[in-house]
């Protein structure tokens, strides 16, 4: 007896199986996906236009400015968790005062005031630092006005006030940062004690109303770090000796 061959059709019917077994495990799957993705992708989208339009509206009727917000990205979501948008926004014609702007269902916040008050004490202090620590130093104010629990109670709509009218009204709640950046030769008992020396005379040009930080970060040229961390209250009243002993020495990696 001679065995049957496989005909053409069942031939046929065998490659039908394999490529609907594809079809069925990875194609419709990853399409499935893809269409969920894309689905999600659109609906965040459409959301942080939204919120972008939401944040304008919100700055200009509280501020009476035009501002520019750049697109905004959503944090803290999850499974759960609503989430929010946070964006970087400036006003038109001050494209150098640059702060971010936030968006949830509990409300809206941003640190405009604070972004103000930064670039003006920047300026103000720029004569007085160079004065004191050359040309070449490299340095930061930072001042906060919103979006912590320190300045929950801090409240500026409209005109934003004069750095010195808000450290007189609101005093502790508001956080002033400062940040020097220097390279000197050594890191040695003297030449810490010539930086407290300039920190100490820079101290009499900042302000003590606020919570006021100074950070000195130092660096040789062998790129070994010691840095400063200090209140304008501690370095006022802590003896020169003490100060000096207060750096933070790092090695360079």
């Amino acid at each position: 007896m001679h065995k049957k061959k496989p005909s053409n059709n069942t031939k046929l019917s065998f490659r039908t199986i394999l490529l609907r077994s594809i079809l069925y495990v990875i194609v419709v799957p990853t399409v499935i996906m893809l269409l969920f993705v894309g689905g999600f992708y659109l609906k965040l989208c459409a959301e942080a236009s939204q919120a972008q339009a939401e944040m304008k509206t919100y700055l200009h009727s509280k501020y009476g400015e035009e501002f520019i917000v750049e697109r905004p990205e959503k944090n803290g979501s999850g499974l759960g968790v609503e989430g929010w948008f946070e964006a970087t926004a400036y006003p038109k014609n001050h494209t150098d005062i640059r702060f971010i702007v936030m968006l949830s269902s509990s409300g809206k916040h941003d640190d405009y005031a604070g972004a103000v008050w930064s670039k003006e004490e920047t300026d103000r202090l720029k004569p007085i630092i160079q004065r004191i620590f050359s040309k070449d130093v490299a340095y930061s104010v930072t001042i906060q006005s919103s979006m912590t629990l320190q300045t929950k109670d801090i409240q500026v709509d409209g005109v934003i006030p004069r750095f010195a009218q808000a450290a007189a009204q609101y005093k502790q709640q508001i956080p002033y940062n400062i940040t020097i950046q220097k390279t000197h030769q050594t890191r040695e008992y003297q030449e810490k004690m010539h930086i407290i020396d300039n920190l100490k005379e820079l101290a009499k040009d900042l302000p003590d109303t606020v919570d006021t930080t100074i950070r000195y970060q130092a660096q040789t040229s062998g790129g070994k770090k010691f840095d400063l961390d200090i209140t304008i209250m501690a370095l006022k009243s802590t003896p020169q000796e003490t100060l000096v002993t207060m750096f933070q020495e790092k090695e360079s990696l």
